[in-house]
């Protein structure tokens, strides 16, 4: 993102962004250069000019491998696609955008990667080159906020634009979009498919409108919501649906709310307020889908019990900008992620709460079991490789793609802990 606290506030932040992107000279798309060096001085610089010497000090024994794959332009959308390919081979979403009054170079771009026994280190990617090549460049008329895959099938994408539509791609035919849902009259980054019936897709929005869409049969290029829902008085910031269902969803808002709704009876079955402040991104449990987090812009995250919210099961701190992005970890379903409106990703264990501490100097939470701090300007979007573990690929505002490996013995240890050499992961 990120997103602000009201529309207008947005609005200006995406100016500022744009001014930023336009006044850059872009990248030529021929330049493929790769690089397993170490950290450059000036690299350096800015880790310690951020305050980030304990990542810059022990990133090379905590992860087996950190990919930095510089874009042409800004994602601001990133998701690996699930598929049956080898783990050698993975494919991810991102999306270019680049908007001036002389030109316009918004595509989603579909790539490849590939990785091998014998990557380790940093490795840097300009572009394309040996570990990396686009499959596919389509056109899109405006900005892509978002982008995800239909679980059914992973050749289709929908796409959530800054125009307030979203738009259908099938990477196995046409380079445009095949389809156009309307509805929204604002932009937003809210979008869901349904993982138990094909075709319904989720969308949340700065109109503070949720549309649902059935697009398991449909004739029109441009298609109209099953459903609206008005049930959040202010932005929609995100909405998921309940795990294991095809009717139930979940929404958060910049009225603070969470909001549970049955699609069968447009009625609310839980709706309670969650934070002090608006409330950016939630994600259920995906094994117990009782189990509820949430993340706002006032720096917390918390676990909830949808049985019995009066109060949270835990709140979890540490993050110092609003919290955008939560997501389970898809290998154990007790560790979940997390990114803000900053630097920083938080690996957290909800095992972990009230245990022992192994540094008495040490005054971050038991439950944080790594910091991933690999980034110099705002995240945008990450997603957990759901082939191979423990591998997070992240996008920011400085063009900048990151996938890192964490080595699995490293989310036992303490970053403080390896200021000195004397553990060798």
């Amino acid at each position: 993102m990120p997103r602000s606290q009201n529309f207008k506030e947005e609005e200006k932040k995406k100016i500022k962004r744009k001014n930023k992107t336009n006044n850059e000279s872009s990248d030529t798309s021929s330049e493929s250069t790769e690089s397993s060096e170490t950290t450059s001085s000036s690299d350096s610089e800015d880790f310690l000019d951020s305050g980030d010497e304990d990542w810059y000090n022990s990133k090379n024994r905590l992860c087996k491998w950190i990919i930095t794959h510089k874009l042409n332009y800004q994602s601001l959308t990133t998701q690996w696609i699930a598929s049956e390919s080898p783990k050698s081979k993975q494919t991810i979403i991102l999306a270019t955008n680049k908007e001036n009054k002389n030109s316009s170079s918004n595509s989603l771009t579909i790539g490849n990667f590939t990785f091998d026994e014998e990557m380790k280190g940093e490795i840097k990617i300009n572009n394309e080159g040996k570990y990396f090549k686009y499959t596919h460049r389509l056109k899109a008329n405006t900005e892509i906020n978002r982008a995800r895959y239909n679980p059914f099938d992973p050749q289709i994408i929908a796409t959530k634009n800054a125009d307030g539509k979203i738009y259908l791609y099938n990477l196995e035919k046409e380079e445009n979009p095949f389809a156009i849902l309307k509805g929204h009259d604002k932009e937003g980054y809210g979008l869901s498919w349904n993982k138990y019936k094909q075709g319904l897709l989720l969308s949340g929005s700065y109109d503070n409108k949720i549309c649902v869409y059935d697009l398991e049969r449909f004739g029109s290029k441009k298609i109209q919501p099953k459903k609206i829902f008005n049930i959040h008085n202010n932005v929609v910031e995100d909405v998921e649906w309940l795990p294991q269902t095809d009717s139930v969803f979940g929404s958060v808002s910049d009225d603070k709310k969470f909001i549970l709704t049955d699609l069968r009876t447009k009625n609310s079955i839980t709706e309670f307020v969650t934070h002090t402040s608006e409330t950016n991104t939630l994600a259920f449990n995906p094994k117990n889908n009782n189990f509820l987090l949430t993340g706002s812009n006032d720096l917390t995250i918390k676990l909830w019990d949808l049985r019995n919210h009066k109060l949270p099961v835990h709140i979890f701190k540490n993050h110092t900008q609003a919290v955008y992005r939560l997501i389970w970890y898809p290998f154990e379903t007790n560790i979940f992620a997390s990114s803000e409106d900053g630097t920083k990703i938080y690996l957290w264990d909800i095992n972990k709460i009230g245990g022992e501490k192994f540094d008495m100097y040490d005054d971050s939470p038991t439950e944080l079991i790594f910091t991933h701090s690999e980034h110099r300007s705002v995240i945008r979007d990450f997603s957990w490789n759901p082939t191979i573990p423990f591998v997070i690929s992240s996008t920011d505002d400085d063009h900048k793609h990151k996938i890192i490996k964490i080595k699995k013995k490293a989310i036992h240890f303490r970053q403080s802990q390896l200021k000195e050499d004397f553990i060798e992961l």
